[in-house]
């Protein structure tokens, strides 16, 4: 693995997520690349939106656009002191199965934060990028540093590419050890939801 994504949702405090990835670029000697994504600014306000309303969303937005943009500094700095040699640092505005999907095709894998309970639940968006076929580390939120998971989910389609990546990851002293519980929800319907614990 040599290149490493993570999703930054907060550009003021470095999160279990982003905190993970460095650690782990840091672990295998990869470039990290950080990104930002911010909500794309709307063109015109729904009907009925006081124009006083659209302009402060429009103000909030370009001030996180902003902040996030001037956080690449602070964030090569910060990733330098866990060890990590390579960082890039990237805004983007739109939707993030969109960004993450563009952005995924440069890097071998993404890291994102696993958030419940909050307006930014990121469940989804972690089941959407397993579907289109990129390795995707979920972190739980509550959890920060390389050596402490108990539990991880792998998506496995059977291919060789997946078995090598499998037999690699299940080396000790990577893993101390391994229980399979096989799933087969991908047949269960283009409706059906992954089973993942909450």
């Amino acid at each position: 693995m040599r290149d490493i994504l993570a999703c930054s949702t907060d550009v003021n405090v470095w999160g279990p997520g982003i905190r993970y990835a460095a650690e782990l670029s840091a672990k295998l000697g990869a470039s990290l690349t950080g990104i930002h994504i911010a909500a794309q600014i709307p063109r015109r306000a729904p009907p009925g939106t006081p124009p006083s309303v659209l302009a402060e969303f429009v103000a909030y937005a370009q001030e996180e656009v902003q902040a996030a943009m001037q956080s690449g500094p602070r964030f090569a700095a910060w990733a330098r002191q866990l060890g990590v040699r390579s960082t890039h640092w990237q805004v983007a505005l739109g939707d993030p199965l969109d960004v993450l999907g563009a952005a995924g095709n440069w890097h071998d894998a993404i890291v994102i934060e696993r958030r419940l309970e909050t307006r930014e639940d990121t469940t989804e968006l972690i089941g959407e990028m397993l579907l289109s076929g990129f390795t995707c580390i979920a972190v739980p939120e509550t959890m920060y540093a390389i050596g402490r998971l108990e539990r991880i989910a792998i998506a496995f389609d059977g291919s060789p590419a997946c078995i090598r990546a499998l037999h690699s990851a299940a080396e000790p002293p990577k893993v101390q050890r391994m229980v399979v519980r096989p799933t087969a929800w991908m047949d269960a319907g283009p409706d059906t939801k992954p089973p993942i614990d909450h």
